[in-house]
């Protein structure tokens, strides 16, 4: 499991001799995000999208709030849960992050644990309920948000990463039984194949987002539980 520091951010500024000789405040090379959702959000903000908006979208059932971990109850984590009616539901968290350098090409990399009912190997209408289920590490300029039907970003679709994401695994977990009726844990982590490029906006800031794409038409329940990002330029 994660360890839990704090976020950090260190900025140091230069003092000359008179006040022609000032420089800017510098930004940190690099900043770490970090999130355990055991009292807060973190100012992480749930949402859903690729379904029909607008309309009577009670049968989706989708709910997002801090709750006990179903494998831990002395833990919280952040709950997002739903059924999948439009084959393609994308149910996601996203954080605005400030006081990066502006206009700076920046890397990013995550540590997550997760907390699913989705077991391995099993069958499902559209797709395993498991294996199915993306987990996605995204970011945008503006706001992630749905815009009509689909998220204003670039996601990609399902399985496939898109020009803002890239894929970290899915929610399977391995031996849970195909009933679910039980929870299990897991850590998914960047590689050196699947870190998260961007620039930053002129004010030094950037949206980033985690998110899980279905392509199982059943009812999916994830817990974040540890967030750990690390940012450098």
């Amino acid at each position: 499991m994660l360890s839990k520091p704090l976020f950090a951010l260190s900025v140091f500024t230069l003092y000359g001799c008179n006040s022609d000789d000032i420089s800017l405040p510098l930004a940190p090379d690099t900043v770490n995000v970090t999130a355990d959702f055991e009292s807060t959000d973190n100012g992480w903000i749930p949402g859903f999208s690729d379904f029909p908006a607008g309309e009577d979208n009670d049968h989706y059932e989708m709910q997002s709030d801090l709750e006990a971990l179903p494998t831990d109850e002395k833990k919280h984590g952040l709950n997002l849960s739903a059924y999948n009616r439009s084959d393609d539901l994308f149910m996601y968290i996203k954080k605005e992050i400030k006081g990066l350098e502006p206009s700076t090409r920046y890397t990013a990399t995550i540590e997550l644990d997760l907390v699913s009912n989705a077991a391995l190997g099993c069958f499902g209408v559209g797709g395993a309920p498991g294996e199915a289920v993306t987990v996605k590490f995204g970011f945008g300029e503006e706001e992630p948000k749905q815009s009509d039907y689909y998220m204003n970003i670039d996601i990609g679709s399902q399985s496939n990463a898109g020009a803002n994401t890239v894929v970290l695994g899915n929610v399977g977990i391995e031996g849970l039984d195909c009933l679910g009726e039980e929870f299990g844990a897991k850590t998914l982590k960047s590689t050196t194949e699947n870190t998260l490029d961007f620039t930053t906006n002129v004010d030094g800031t950037i949206w980033l987002l985690i998110g899980t794409d279905s392509g199982y038409e059943g009812y999916t329940s994830v817990y974040y539980d540890d967030v750990h990002i690390v940012l450098s330029r």
